[in-house]
């Protein structure tokens, strides 16, 4: 069983909508999901009627989520991948800078 913290329902579900829209090379080895397909991310209705900083922000939760179904569906460990840490990193970059800038606002106001 799992808990979903209440701010992050919208990724969620925004995340599950765009089950069917993932990006899978198919070869001899099986098949290897390389991502959601951003395209069909920014034209999906609940993504694309959010104000610039909204999306922003569920973006970065929406990968956040990504990285750990690219790693569970590919049968990796998030520990394997250089490239899935530098992600991940990233991720968390972006999101202390975002909250830096809410912290700056609220105690500029």
């Amino acid at each position: 069983m799992f808990e979903v913290w209440e701010e992050h329902w919208p990724a969620l579900e925004i995340f599950l909508a765009m089950r069917t829209q993932w990006r899978v090379i198919a070869g001899m080895s099986g098949a290897q999901h390389q991502g959601i397909d951003y395209t069909a991310l920014y034209g999906h209705p609940k993504f694309a009627r959010l104000d610039y900083d909204e999306q922003d922000k569920l973006l970065a939760q929406i990968q956040h989520i990504e990285v750990g179904a690219l790693a569970a569906m590919n049968d990796n460990s998030l520990d394997d991948s250089e490239d899935q840490h530098r992600i991940a990193c990233a991720i968390a970059a972006r999101h202390e800078q975002q909250v830096d800038a809410l912290l700056a606002l609220s105690v500029a106001n």
